[in-house]
């Protein structure tokens, strides 16, 4: 049997994220022993073994490159998109 403070220990968070995840349908069943929650360790082990598969990072897209700051100035002082910010200014 396992309890809160031990699962957050193991998890490396707090112990109110623990009591937050046991109020989510896919954490493991706890009982109640006086007034203190227990867990079943292999319960609980399966669980962090299922959210480490799940939690496997997909393939990422190719990020945008960087805006320099020569193309900001560039975007600054475009006659068209400093007349589009007019026209959204008197638009208000």
């Amino acid at each position: 049997m396992i309890e809160v403070k031990d699962i957050a220990v193991a998890l490396g968070c707090s112990e109110s994220h623990v009591r937050r995840l046991a109020r989510r349908p896919d954490f493991p069943p706890s009982f109640k022993l006086g007034r203190l929650r227990r867990w079943k360790v292999k319960d609980i082990e399966a669980w962090v073994a299922k959210q480490q598969v799940r939690d496997t990072p997909a393939p990422r897209a190719p990020s945008r490159p960087a805006v320099t700051g020569r193309q900001r100035r560039a975007v600054r002082n475009d006659p068209r998109i400093e007349a589009a910010r007019a026209r959204i200014r008197i638009a208000r």
